[in-house]
């Protein structure tokens, strides 16, 4: 029961991610905001390869 809840989470977290992703540009992805350390495009592939 515990596992199911989880990755429900997970999943929803996913979906999520994903659907704020969705209509950023390729211009917007790699800009780094002002008082951030990194751009949109990192911080994307950061989530993807933890997850992995």
């Amino acid at each position: 029961m515990m596992n199911e809840a989880l990755l429900n989470q997970l999943d929803f977290a996913r979906a999520s991610t994903l659907a704020a992703a969705k209509d950023v540009t390729e211009q917007e992805a790699d800009i780094v905001p002002e008082g951030f350390a990194n751009s949109i495009r990192w911080n994307l592939g950061h989530i993807y390869t933890v997850h992995e």
